[in-house]
């Protein structure tokens, strides 16, 4: 016969083994210091909401291996629609809801999928954009290689004071890949897009 405490306690340990959530950051400049200090990769959850991470995956459920390996081997950072900033960041993204996952330098885009995703494309995905050798020679969208990796947006408040930013980008289907880069941190001085 099973006593109430051993059942409490089994419960707990279960609770414990299965997270519901990985740890999310708020702050975009936050997150990506972080993953430059870890070397991680950066995974931004786009939603509304408090808890729109979970609304993000088909079912409304983050699945358990998911979380996990985003708990271990990422820095998340949701991003809020509901909130100015969080309009901003994701205006910046060119995306009202969705997740990006950058490579381990945070300034390449690896992976985007704008919408929900399912719980089995969520695990496989960050499994495998958290692999130790990956390099970003590409961005994954909707499970196909659609262009070269793009630069992951830099907010302004995080652009250094003296270096102007230029922005650019480029369109592929019915995306756009946003670049970023401050004058006068060009090889030899020659930017493709200075003014």
């Amino acid at each position: 016969m099973v006593s109430i405490s051993s059942l409490a306690a089994l419960v707990t340990l279960a609770t414990a083994a299965a997270p519901t959530a990985p740890s999310f950051q708020s702050s975009y400049s936050r997150a990506v210091t972080l993953a430059s200090e870890q070397q991680k990769p950066v995974a931004v959850f786009i939603g509304a909401g408090q808890a729109g991470y979970a609304n993000l995956v088909a079912d409304g459920t983050m699945p358990v291996e998911a979380t996990k390996t985003l708990q271990s081997q990422y820095v998340c950072l949701y991003v809020d629609t509901t909130t100015a900033d969080g309009q901003e960041l994701a205006g910046r993204f060119r995306m009202s809801e969705g997740l990006v996952i950058s490579d381990r330098t945070g300034g390449l885009q690896a992976f985007r999928h704008n919408g929900t995703i399912t719980a089995a494309e969520l695990t496989n995905s960050v499994r495998t954009f958290a692999e130790p050798g990956f390099v970003a020679n590409t961005t994954v969208q909707a499970g196909r290689v659609v262009a070269a990796p793009a630069a992951v947006p830099v907010p302004v408040t995080a652009v250094p004071v003296m270096a102007a930013p230029v922005y650019s980008g480029s369109v592929l289907g019915n995306a756009y890949y946003p670049t970023f880069r401050p004058v006068g941190n060009c090889p030899n001085g020659r930017c493709p897009n200075a003014r």
